[in-house]
């Protein structure tokens, strides 16, 4: 296997790690955020998601890096979780949400 081969096993897992962590992070965040929260309750729910995620994650990426097949796979797999760790971390410290959520939000209720 060429050095070609492990970085694109390597970018398909980190990939594919935060696309999953973003899509499940986002519907749950959307599911349970009623809409005259503040935007601050969307990103918390979105963290919350995300945080459940990561044992499923880590230990994936962990089986994943014990086949010399799927090594590469794996670290990949390891390195976007850790990414969309430190993001979500700093979306909960900021208290930043998206446009479609946080739109006519004033700081102290709603528009």
């Amino acid at each position: 296997m060429g050095s070609r081969s492990k970085v694109v096993q390597a970018a398909a897992g980190a990939t594919l790690t935060v696309i999953a962590h973003s899509w499940f992070g986002v519907a749950a965040a959307n599911a349970l955020w009623i809409g005259r929260d503040s935007p601050g309750e969307w990103t918390f729910y979105l963290v919350g998601a995300g945080c459940l995620l990561l044992p499923v994650t880590v230990a994936a990426g962990w089986i994943l890096t014990r086949f010399p097949r799927t090594r590469h796979l794996g670290r990949g797999a390891l390195v976007g979780t850790a990414t969309v760790a430190v993001l979500a971390a700093a979306a909960a410290v900021t208290g930043w949400a998206p446009p479609w959520i946080s739109e006519g939000w004033t700081g102290t209720g709603w528009k």
